[in-house]
C-alpha cells in the first residue's frame, strides 16, 4: 500500500510540474472544476485566489490537491483580476480596484455566513491572490471573522500592517514564504511592485517585519494569530522546489497547506484572546471534474482530515 501511495503521489507531483508548461495559456484546455455541491457547503467553505495570471494550472493544481487531502468543504476558485488586462501584472497597480474586488469578496464570505451560520470558511491565495487576502479581512464588517488564510508567496511588502487582517482570524494567519523564490517576488516585485505599491523584496520571499515588543497590542496580535512557514529543502519531496511556482504544487498543497485549514466552528459569546477594536466591540455588543479516484492510503475521512498536523 505504502508503494502505491508512492507511485500515486509520484503521477500526481510530476502532473502538476508538467502543467506548469501550460501555465502562459491561462484557463485554455482546463477541465471545469467543481466542488460546490449542497453537500459540501453544509460543512464549510474554502475560496481559492488566483495569482495575477487568472485561472491557471497553478490554482488548479491548488484546488486538486485541497482534494487530495479530502479537505469536507466546498472549494470555490474565484478569478479576481480585471479580464482581459494584460499583461496581468498589471493587476498590481489598480490598488482602487483591488480594494473594490476585496470589498465584494466579504460581502460574499456574509452571504454564505448568513446562509449557512457557524460554518468555518478559509481563505487560500497565491501571489497577487495570497496579497488579496488582507484586503478582503480588512474589509469584513465589524463581528464578522474567518477562521484561517493561508498566504502562498504572497506579493506584499514585507512592513505592510497585518494587525487589521489578524483582527478578522480566529485561527491563524500564514505566509508561506521562501527565499528561493527570488525571481517573481525578488526581481520581479522591486520592478514592478506588489499589491500594496512597495518595489522590493515581498514577503512571500524574506517574510513579514514583526511589530515591536513596546507594541503591545500589535506584537500579542502577531504573536497569537500569526505564523512564517519558511522554505525547508525536506520539501523537495513534496516536489516544492522552493520557487514561485511549485509552490502551487498538488502535492505540496495536500501534505503542506491542507492540514493548516482546521475546522473550528464559532460558539456565541466566544471571545478571541486579543481585543478588537473599541469600535468593533460596540457593533458586536450592539447586534471541475469529479474528483479522480485515489488509492486507499491517500483516502482520508472527515475526522482524519480534522486531526492532522499543521507543519511546523
Amino acid at each position: 500500500m505504502e508503494e502505491l501511495e508512492r507511485r500515486d503521489s509520484f503521477r500526481r507531483g510530476l502532473g502538476a510540474t508538467l502543467a506548469l508548461l501550460k501555465a502562459p495559456f491561462g484557463s485554455r484546455w482546463l477541465p471545469t472544476l467543481d466542488f460546490e455541491s449542497e453537500d459540501r457547503l453544509e460543512r464549510g467553505l474554502v475560496i481559492v485566489l488566483p495569482g495575477i495570471e487568472g485561472i491557471s494550472p497553478l490554482n488548479h493544481s491548488i484546488v486538486l490537491g485541497l482534494t487530495d487531502a479530502c479537505i469536507p468543504y466546498a472549494i470555490r476558485l474565484y478569478s479576481w483580476i480585471a479580464s482581459g488586462l494584460k499583461p496581468g501584472l498589471t493587476n498590481l497597480w489598480m490598488k482602487g480596484r483591488a480594494r473594490m474586488i476585496a470589498a465584494h469578496l466579504a460581502d460574499m464570505v456574509v452571504d454564505y455566513q448568513q446562509q449557512f451560520p457557524g460554518r468555518p470558511i478559509h481563505l487560500v491565495g497565491h501571489s497577487g491572490g495570497a496579497a488579496l487576502i488582507t484586503h478582503i479581512l480588512e474589509e469584513l464588517p465589524p463581528g464578522r471573522t474567518l477562521q484561517s488564510c493561508v498566504m502562498i508567496a504572497p506579493a506584499l511588502g514585507p512592513r505592510f500592517d497585518l494587525a487589521p487582517a489578524l483582527r478578522r482570524i480566529e485561527g491563524k494567519l500564514y505566509n508561506v514564504r521562501s527565499y528561493w523564490d527570488w525571481y517573481f517576488l525578488g526581481v520581479g516585485t522591486t520592478l514592478v511592485g506588489t499589491l500594496d505599491r512597495h518595489h522590493g523584496i515581498s514577503a512571500g520571499n524574506i517574510g513579514f517585519r514583526y511589530p515591536k515588543e513596546s507594541e503591545t497590542e500589535r506584537h500579542q496580535l502577531y504573536h497569537e494569530r500569526f505564523e512564517q512557514l519558511h522554505y525547508q529543502f525536506r520539501m523537495l519531496a513534496d516536489w516544492h522546489w522552493g520557487g514561485h511556482m511549485s509552490s502551487t504544487n498538488r502535492v505540496f498543497v495536500q501534505r503542506r497547506i491542507a492540514p493548516l485549514l482546521r475546522q473550528k466552528t464559532s460558539t456565541p459569546g466566544d471571545s478571541p484572546t486579543v481585543s478588537n477594536s473599541k469600535e468593533e466591540t460596540q457593533a458586536t455588543s450592539g447586534s471541475g471534474k469529479t474528483q479522480e479516484a485515489k488509492v486507499a492510503s491517500t483516502a482520508l475521512d472527515r475526522a482524519q482530515f480534522d486531526g492532522m498536523p499543521s507543519i511546523s
